[in-house]
């Protein structure tokens, strides 16, 4: 649905989701130059996060700036089709779609809440914990009331992680011009310590930083590359027979928004993506137990590059496709996952303080150990 108010320079916003769809009315009280028409000049309220946050408030959601700016970094929120920044200007004539995979939470903040971690490495600069199938790592469009993970941290380290991290609800260009505020992280306020994530049905080992100063380093590492190791376990729906490097440009699907689509060219709004998928076992000339390496770590990267290659994760729901199994005892097992099989089974870095290397390696959970133990019986390669 589309409002064509006049008052609005002729920007018309629609708002869609899977489950409902709903015409914000701008009305004629939004933020303007003074003229009383609601009039967007200059670099001010026309900014795309200001605005869109004023005219879903307006229509009763009450949602923050960060709220929004999470859904817009999240290429959620296009204007004419295409995926903008925060501080884009809007024009006369200028469609904003915005897509929510949920409906809007009111004020999301972190509350604390004590959950069973499995940690691998803590001190004063960092925490490593081997994350659970079925937890967010941090609070979301689509969270609702769920206790992620970086609640749980805070609830394990105390008030002073929550004191080191705190932040006003601000926007991406203040964080920059505050040297006493590193990270360049809009959301920081709902992902206090969060340097890299792993799907809420992907297992495996994690670094979270608990001071700034850690944050800032393990982020600049993250960027960099050159000094991060990531390997996966995955189990893919297919014969994968030789180790093969895999890239591609990962962007939006544009009619679908909560999943990902792979170009072999670059497209606006895609970024480059690398994965190198080694086989380590075949079963039953159906599926191969791989090991995924990272040289980028995009959204559902994995998840997708396996669909390029033809092995796609077994008890993947969004990329999977339908995965037939002969025999009924296996077909049980694949119909109980809780997830994809894929597991973040080691990561290396250099400490952000001492400088020295650490690597960690993650225990597979007990549903993706109990499946490789009972497909060995069909192993054939």
């Amino acid at each position: 649905m589309v409002s064509s108010d006049p008052l609005l320079l002729g920007v018309n916003v629609y708002v869609e989701n899977p489950i409902f769809k709903h015409q914000v009315d701008p009305g004629s009280d939004g933020p303007g130059n003074g003229t009383g028409n609601g009039a967007f000049y200059g670099s001010g309220p026309n900014r795309l996060d200001l605005w869109l946050t004023h005219q879903l408030n307006l229509e009763g959601h009450r949602v923050s700036r960060v709220y929004v700016q999470e859904l817009i970094s999240s290429q959620m929120v296009t204007v004419n089709g295409t995926p903008r920044k925060a501080k884009t200007s809007l024009r006369a004539g200028d469609q904003v779609v915005a897509q929510l995979a949920n409906p809007l939470p009111v004020n999301p903040r972190l509350k604390p809440a004590s959950i069973p971690l499995s940690i691998l490495f803590e001190d004063d600069h960092l925490l490593v914990l081997n994350k659970p199938q079925g937890l967010t790592v941090h609070p979301g469009a689509g969270t609702r009331q769920q206790t992620t993970l970086i609640e749980g941290v805070l609830a394990h380290v105390g008030a002073a992680m929550w004191d080191e991290f705190s932040a006003e609800d601000q926007d991406l260009e203040s964080l920059k011009n505050q040297t006493e505020r590193p990270s360049t992280n809009p959301m920081e306020s709902l992902r206090p310590g969060i340097v890299h994530r792993l799907d809420r049905d992907t297992s495996g080992v994690m670094v979270v930083a608990k001071t700034r100063f850690a944050h800032q380093d393990l982020s600049e590492q993250f960027r960099n590359k050159s000094q991060i190791t990531r390997d996966y376990i995955a189990l893919g729906y297919g014969v994968l027979k030789a180790p093969v490097v895999h890239e591609s440009w990962l962007s939006r699907d544009p009619h679908y928004r909560i999943r990902y689509c792979s170009k072999p060219a670059k497209e606006t709004g895609s970024r480059w993506s690398q994965s190198t998928f080694s086989p380590l076992a075949v079963f039953g000339n159906r599926l191969t137990l791989m090991q995924v390496s990272l040289k980028t770590g995009r959204t559902h990267q994995i998840r997708i590059h396996g669909k390029d290659l033809g092995v796609p994760l077994v008890g993947d729901r969004l990329y999977g496709g339908r995965q037939i199994f002969v025999d009924e005892r296996l077909s049980t097992l694949v119909a109980a996952l809780p997830g994809q099989m894929l597991h973040a089974f080691r990561l290396g870095f250099v400490h952000p303080k001492t400088g020295n290397p650490l690597l960690f390696m993650a225990e597979y959970p007990e549903a993706f150990k109990h499946l490789v133990e009972n497909l060995s019986a069909f192993r054939t390669a």
